[in-house]
């Protein structure tokens, strides 16, 4: 995993986290929708600052390239998140 990748992640998680919380300080986010999101912030956190975590996750699933998990995962949070808010419409 490469070192701008690695530094976009950690600027992108800690600025999802900052938003969440101001949001939330303003009310304009319930705490119940915003865990989620720092979750998945914190969780992107850490696998920037350890790779080590991403690889062996490649090696388990039998991914190519750990950036290739990264967006597996983005991809399966972002329709968990949009089949819960689903739910909560219906």
């Amino acid at each position: 995993m490469s070192l701008l990748l690695r530094i976009e992640m950690i600027l992108i998680a800690i600025a999802v986290i900052m938003i969440v919380l101001f949001s939330v300080n303003r009310k304009k986010m319930c705490i119940q929708y915003s865990l989620i999101w720092i979750v998945l912030s914190v969780g992107l956190l850490i696998v920037a600052i350890f790779p080590s975590i991403a690889f062996f996750l490649c090696d388990i699933l039998d991914i190519q390239t750990p950036t290739n998990l990264i967006f597996f995962v983005g991809i399966l949070a972002l329709l968990m998140i949009a089949f819960y808010q689903t739910i909560i419409i219906s």
